[in-house]
């Protein structure tokens, strides 16, 4: 089995700076006191890449962001992961992507504000080329659809795995033809197909990629190659917040691949990743280490992973 720093994980996408409040649903036209506040990086495939860096892997980040304070605040951050940055973009006269969440202190979960530049143009600093070598997989969402097709593009010619965190639609069915593997929420087998997991799973296999996944929170997740299906259970933990637990779920699932465990370790390994992240306000405070989530996965009963260093 191949060393956990030995895997490198790309990520292509848009990366934000997170404001995070946790209280009480506030009244509508009121106010609330707030016990609880944090500013951290977010972002879809900026999480999930922090995630591998945590884990242990090289982690690298392809994203845009303005000439701004905040931009300088998203990068700072991500170098003091060990995420590599140097092909990051600045776009002269681009505000930087911001989100206000608010996560309610009852139930850990969140609802976000966000702002991204409308102003930019989608073709605005997408790399004339770019170099995969030695790169493991591809993480890629559609918060910045030309430079994620274009990077899959490359990476299918390459031979390297694509990894998407998406919900397919007409706006990206570019990308999701290019796909390996895609991992999409309950929301889209809840809102396409009234909630039939199977119907979901064949629906996303049909648009051509390999491996289909349905996440659902504390209800696990489902999987289809086209040959197996199955559901692997979450685990139970008490959750402060559930920002960013997908994205957690996305790099962990990436490391998992990249050390050539089966389907369903690599669903078990990216579960405990998750859960054990929703410990903590914010997307990424309480992404564990490896030995944080081998130590979780044996304490639950797990027993398969004593040869994972």
């Amino acid at each position: 089995m191949k060393d956990v720093n030995k895997i490198k994980i790309l990520g292509v996408g848009d990366c934000v700076l997170d404001y995070l409040f946790r209280c009480s649903q506030p009244p509508k036209g009121g106010s609330v006191r707030v016990p609880e506040y944090k500013v951290e990086g977010g972002g879809l495939t900026a999480t999930a890449v922090v995630t591998c860096a945590r884990l242990g892997a090289k982690g690298e980040l392809i994203s845009r962001l303005g000439d701004d304070d905040t931009a300088q605040e998203i990068i700072k951050e991500l170098e003091q992961e060990g995420v590599e940055t140097s092909r990051m973009i600045r776009i002269p006269g681009m505000r930087s992507s911001v989100s206000f969440i608010h996560v309610d202190i009852e139930t850990g979960e969140r609802t976000i504000f966000y702002y991204r530049d409308p102003n930019i143009d989608p073709l605005n600093g997408v790399p004339d080329s770019l170099l995969l070598d030695d790169t493991s997989a591809l993480l890629v969402d559609d918060t910045w659809m030309p430079a994620a097709v274009k990077a899959s593009q490359v990476a299918k010619e390459n031979g390297i795995p694509i990894i998407a965190d998406l919900k397919p639609c007409d706006h990206n069915l570019e990308l999701v033809e290019l796909v390996d593997i895609l991992i999409a929420p309950f929301h889209f087998a809840r809102s396409h197909m009234n909630g039939d997991i199977p119907k979901a799973l064949s629906t996303i296999l049909a648009m051509g990629t390999k491996l289909a996944i349905i996440t659902a929170g504390k209800d696990g997740c489902w999987y289809s190659d086209g040959q197996n299906t199955g559901h692997v259970k979450a685990f139970d933990i008490e959750v402060v917040d559930t920002t960013g637990a997908g994205d957690v779920f996305h790099g962990a699932f990436a490391v998992a691949m990249g050390l050539g465990l089966d389907i369903e370790s690599r669903l078990e390994f990216a579960s405990a990743a998750s859960a054990l992240k929703c410990r903590k306000l914010g997307g990424r405070s309480g992404i564990p280490t490896l030995h944080e989530t081998l130590k979780f996965l044996s304490e639950n009963g797990s027993t398969r992973w004593s040869n994972i260093h």
